[in-house]
């Protein structure tokens, strides 16, 4: 299949044409080096993306390290020069986002005070001091550094440049939200003198970029905030925009650090968000960019062709697949690695490790791992267990020029991914499955499903190296009544609906737990969750968590913590709460208390005759994105 539409057409946006409609935006980066976010967007330049746009500190009281990318002074020059030509010569135009953001530091001193344009905090973080209220003087200070760091991303060779305003995690954003903006002053009130600090610090831009150099503003196409700016106060935004000389509207959802709306979250469907950028795009005559929650290259292309957006930004498409626009020009569908929307890439951000994927186990280590395809002497490759590490490692030794072998016990490749597609919203988990599977079937690895991988079968194929990715085992509580016939393991639940009575019992409030009582509850069942710790679904991201607890508090499940059962018998469970001992009536308990590592004796089995290596959870259990990255490092040792 190939896609004939828009979505490979040019376009130009003031005096920069770009060869396609496809755009990669922004994602935070700061906890990199220089040369490893160069390293990143080279490749996503070099995987056909038309215009790429890269968040930059931008303000010097900001205290940005000296390794990280900024353009906060002319100091970064040299650098910045260096980090265009590369990403130009992947074949993409580049964009500096300007950011004021509302942290600075003292001069002397790494204390960080928070500002805003009034007191009102902007996060749902308790015992957090509300903001200073930026003085007329902080917001000249502003104007002037958003608009030398403009001159300097021309001066560096940047094709355009894009102000960050939404959100809620930048000044601009906040200025803007009537939520957060209580000024009295010009800067407050009626949304034109909300806009102003924006629109001053456009003109100083423009003053020292010219007329026909590109500048882009991102912004939400609604706060989805109560008393917020609404469609209809963003697309007045817009207008207002255009006609102080904006070339383009970049336009996202929500305001991120407030709202209570899914915006990215796997529950939220594709192209859920579309209608937002053709809210805009009804308004104005310049180009309007549009997206959120797009992974699929059919739901892209009809925004598009449709005339609905007249570019589409695919930032987690692209850091989960950076060949996605090639494959797609190329009609290679069946080989593009869809972004699950798992949100990890923004979790692990929020957390300061840096950006990570949970399926594309190289980013942020493409300078340790380049791509691959000719090691040298093929090696063969024995590898026991189907699961995500299983093919992993198969898909990433076989890419690398290795024979490989791969034994699943069972009738079927997914492993745990299979059970974990169960529950609600999780139809992407499925699809990477599919995504999986076909990529092996394309392959030249010989599959050996229904075989366990004895032994004397690994030996017999004379290997060089054997990685053993079986999975983990059902962590089982000692519980009196535990193996009474109403208990069974979470795994059934999700399998055998009819096994499961009305009246439920979830033993064990972890994600798994969870989304387990989601799967029952939509299916009439009335669950309650026992978990021992005071916090449910601690395992779960922090971007998703919430989405999850909040659906099972709209389906009525009861949540019970810091109580741990004691007793099971035919009428339900008893449980130990504080000070007191507590019954709880149900038909059927579930077990949902955790994994713990298969335990094997195949190594003491091959003893040192073949290299081995253990992966993914029969070593330690962990989440699809631990998995995945320890199917693909155990090949590298080769």
């Amino acid at each position: 299949m190939h896609i004939e539409g828009e979505l490979f057409e040019p376009i130009t946006i003031a005096n920069m044409e770009v060869k396609n409609r496809i755009v990669m935006s922004s994602i935070s980066l700061s906890a990199w080096e220089t040369e490893r976010v160069k390293q990143f967007y080279l490749e996503r330049s070099q995987g056909g993306v038309g215009l790429i746009i890269c968040n930059l500190a931008t303000i010097r009281r900001e205290m940005p390290r000296r390794n990280q990318m900024a353009i906060e002074d002319d100091s970064r020059l040299p650098m910045l020069k260096d980090f265009v030509n590369t990403i130009h010569g992947g074949g993409a135009k580049v964009a500096a986002q300007l950011v004021a953001r509302p942290a600075w530091k003292s001069e002397h001193e790494q204390a960080v005070e928070i500002l805003g344009p009034s007191s009102v905090p902007c996060s749902h973080q308790k015992n957090v001091p509300p903001p200073r209220p930026l003085t007329k003087e902080d917001i000249a200070y502003v104007i002037s550094e958003m608009g030398n760091a403009a001159k300097r991303a021309k001066d560096a060779g940047f094709d355009a440049v894009e102000l960050h305003s939404f959100g809620g995690s930048c000044l601009l954003s906040q200025f803007l939200s009537p939520v957060i903006n209580k000024r009295t002053d010009q800067y407050g009130g009626t949304l034109e003198n909300r806009l102003k600090f924006m629109l001053e610090i456009i003109d100083r831009i423009r003053g020292q970029v010219g007329r026909y150099y590109p500048i882009l503003c991102r912004i939400s196409g609604d706060e989805f905030l109560e008393d917020g700016n609404s469609e209809e106060a963003m697309g007045e935004v817009a207008r207002i925009l255009e006609g102080c000389g904006v070339d383009a509207i970049n336009v996202t959802t929500g305001f991120y650090l407030l709202s209570k709306v899914p915006f990215m979250q796997m529950p939220v469907p594709r192209g859920n968000w579309i209608y937002l950028a053709q809210k805009i795009k009804q308004v104005v005559k310049i180009p309007v960019i549009g997206g959120t929650r797009i992974n699929d290259p059919l739901v892209a292309e009809k925004a598009v062709s449709s005339g609905k957006m007249d570019m589409v930004y695919l930032c987690r498409a692209l850091i989960a697949d950076p060949q996605f626009p090639n494959k797609v020009m190329q009609g290679r569908f069946d080989e593009i690695q869809q972004c699950i929307a798992c949100c990890h890439c923004l979790d692990s951000t929020m957390e300061g490790r840096g950006l990570e994927c949970s399926i594309n186990p190289r980013v942020g280590i493409e300078l340790n791992f380049p791509i691959t395809t000719n090691v040298g002497k093929s090696k063969k490759v024995v590898i026991v267990g189907g699961g995500p590490c299983g093919m992993e490692a198969a898909i990433t030794a076989e890419e690398q020029g290795h024979k490989v072998i791969l034994y699943e016990s069972n009738n079927q490749l997914g492993g745990a991914l299979l059970l974990a597609a169960l529950p609600p919203h999780k139809e992407e988990i499925s699809n990477f499955i599919k995504q999986m599977i076909r990529r092996i079937e394309k392959s030249s690895i010989i599959v050996k499903l229904g075989e366990k991988g004895t032994i004397p079968m690994i030996l017999d194929c004379n290997p060089d190296l054997v990685i053993f990715a079986t999975g983990a085992d059902n962590y089982i509580p000692s519980i009196q009544g535990i193996e009474n016939s109403n208990v069974i393991p979470f795994q059934k639940a999700l399998t055998d609906v009819a096994s499961v009575g009305n009246r439920v019992i979830i033993i064990g409030g972890g994600m798994v737990g969870c989304e387990v009582a989601d799967f029952l509850a939509i299916r009439g069942k009335t669950v309650t969750v026992l978990e021992k710790t005071k916090r449910f679904a601690a395992d779960a991201g922090r971007t998703g968590r919430w989405v999850l607890l909040q659906r099972l508090r709209n389906r009525s499940v009861r949540l019970e913590a810091s109580i741990e059962v004691t007793k099971i018998d035919q009428k339900g469970v008893t449980a130990k709460v504080p000070n007191k001992e507590r019954f709880f009536a149900c038909d059927t308990v579930v077990i949902a208390t955790g994994f713990i590592p298969t335990i094997d004796l195949k190594k003491e089995k091959i003893g040192d005759k073949i290299p081995f290596v253990f992966a993914g959870n029969c070593r330690k259990p962990g989440h699809i994105r631990q998995v995945i990255k320890e199917g693909f490092l155990a090949i590298q040792q080769l």
